[in-house]
This record gives structure tokens, sequence and C-alpha cells, in this order.
């Protein structure tokens, strides 16, 4: 979505715990691009294990174009 020549930095990263994954169980992850602008790349993740959700993630992004 960036193109080839664009960099990230991590403006800020959020991680909420929900629930504890144990050894064995299989790790979900499923990402969003909230809005990808010029300058910003707003992003979220949920984890599930074997299908309980187990965390979420909100960061934003600052797009670095070389």
């Amino acid at each position: 979505r960036l193109g080839g020549g664009a960099s990230l930095v991590t403006v800020r990263l959020s991680v909420d715990f929900l629930a504890s994954a144990q050894v064995g169980q299989w790790l979900e992850i499923e990402t969003a691009f909230v809005k990808t602008g010029g300058t910003l790349c707003f992003t979220q993740a949920f984890v599930t294990a074997d299908g309980q959700p187990c965390a979420r993630a909100d960061a934003v992004f600052w797009v670095v174009n070389r």
C-alpha cells in the first residue's frame, strides 16, 4: 500500500492482554490497516489462542519515504 521505497517508524504501540495463552495452543493474529495516509499509518491486530481472544493491539506508524 505504501510503495517499495517507504519505511515505517513506530509512533505509538498499545497492547491489551486479555487472557493467557498456553504452550501448545494455536495462535492466530489478524491485522488490519485502519487508515493509510501519506504521513501516518493506523493499524490494529487481534490475537486468539485456539479461537479464544488473548490480546489486541493498536499502533500508529510514521511513513518515511526514502
